[in-house]
């Protein structure tokens, strides 16, 4: 019987291959992007009017609620909606790496990796559209992030670095189990009233568990944090790294295990 690191060995090579052939993963999501809106004027910044909206619309009501000033609750508000909606599409999108590919996968010896990249460039590029919304609003309130915001960049880099790992455990399980996707979708629906993207970390108490122990609040805190003049501690950066280490590992020997059985599970 094959030994936990000959798995891992096997899962790295899967995702070297996908790395060697980018151009496969960058093509496909760019054509995921352009198909979603052939035709379209504004093509995807749909997704941005869209986002904008939401984030003025919830703005006005829950500064009302939280009985807090506009300026400072709507800079929170909108970075907290851009960075979860990345998160959450991501995670829920990855779930159906595979089976969106079926045609692809059945005809083509390409990695499973780069199908999973898929979904997270495209998932990426969107995010890059709906960023927009961020510097707009807070130039219309007059919101200054302050000289930490660069900061916010190492943070989606270690958001992609975990979301791109969890998103490959999720595609291989979700092909042989198809309840997980249903499951994920749920579990990132109650995730949204549990993490504080409509409500301040404060609110609940900085050292809450919901705060301390939620995966989702110390992402999106290393991202939004920066932005609001809220400088996120070093122990997050280290969790984060360290969680993504160890969960590349698991993911290795996930599809060193398991890789070759998905185009039977299709």
């Amino acid at each position: 019987m094959s030994s936990p690191g000959t798995f891992i060995a096997a899962g790295a090579s899967d995702v070297a291959r996908a790395l060697a052939a980018w151009r496969i993963w960058w093509m496909l999501a760019r054509n995921d992007i352009g198909r979603r809106y052939r035709r379209s004027s504004l093509g995807p910044f749909w997704f941005t009017i869209s986002m904008g909206v939401m984030v003025a619309g919830l703005g006005i009501v829950y500064t009302t609620i939280f009985r807090t000033s506009i300026g400072e609750y709507l800079p929170f508000l909108a970075c907290s909606l851009v960075f979860w909606t990345f998160m959450s599409v991501t995670i829920i999108e990855s779930c159906g790496a595979f089976a969106e590919s079926e045609d692809i996968i059945r005809q083509i010896d390409i990695s499973n990796f780069a199908f999973v990249q898929r979904v997270v460039l495209r998932n990426v590029i969107i995010l890059g559209h709906n960023i927009i919304i961020i510097p707009v609003t807070m130039a219309l309130l007059a919101f200054a992030p302050g000289w930490a915001a660069p900061l916010f960049l190492v943070g989606v880099l270690l958001t992609i670095f975990n979301l791109t790992w969890l998103g490959y455990v999720l595609a291989i399980t979700s092909t042989r189990f198809r309840d997980v996707p249903l499951i994920v979708q749920n579990v990132m629906q109650l995730g949204f009233f549990i993490t504080p993207v409509m409500f301040r970390p404060g609110q609940l108490g900085e050292t809450h568990p919901l705060v301390v122990f939620n995966p989702f609040a110390v992402l999106l805190d290393l991202m939004r944090g920066p932005l609001i003049g809220s400088i996120p501690p070093l122990s997050s950066y280290v969790a984060a790294t360290l969680v993504g280490v160890a969960g590349w590992a698991f993911a290795f020997w996930i599809c060193g295990r398991f890789g070759k059985r998905v185009i039977y599970w299709l």
